[in-house]
């Protein structure tokens, strides 16, 4: 990765969480190594939104069909977006994060963070329709946070 390769994270207003409860600066520090470990360079950004179950039950139901809770959902840019660097938008579900990360053992924050970086794979273009793209996906995750020192999912 060239010494320019970075990646800026915002999170929307309309974020059910503060930007300085999300740690954003070791967010992106994460999403730089995941960079690295994907073999992708430049200079990226995407946006975040955190809400709450009602909220992403609805969205998963608009955008999937499927009216479930789900972790986090990715919704890519135009492409004219895209040629200035922004990649679109991941959409976290706060109440899904902390089922699961009080279910595995380990931090709120870090359940968010992994499935904010899983989001931003997908806007990178990685899909997990298959066992082994998912498995993959899911490695790279736990890759990127280990280099920033962060507890992970078992």
């Amino acid at each position: 990765m060239t010494p320019s390769s970075q990646v800026e994270i915002f999170l929307t207003e309309d974020s059910s969480i503060q930007e300085k409860d999300l740690d954003l600066s070791q967010l992106s520090s994460s999403a730089r190594n995941l960079l690295l470990l994907a073999g992708a360079e430049g200079s990226f950004s995407f946006g975040v939104k955190i809400c709450q179950g009602e909220e992403m039950k609805e969205l998963h139901s608009q955008y999937m069909g499927d009216d479930s809770e789900t972790d986090v959902m990715s919704f890519d840019a135009d492409e004219s977006e895209k040629d200035q660097g922004y990649l679109g938008d991941v959409i976290a579900c706060s109440s899904v994060a902390e089922k699961e990360a009080n279910a595995r053992g380990h931090g709120f924050l870090q359940e968010l963070h992994f499935y904010i970086l899983h989001g931003f794979l997908h806007l990178l273009g990685y899909d997990d329709a298959t066992e082994a793209d998912r498995e993959h996906m899911l490695n790279l995750q736990k890759q990127a946070m280990e280099k920033e020192g962060e507890s992970l999912r078992s």
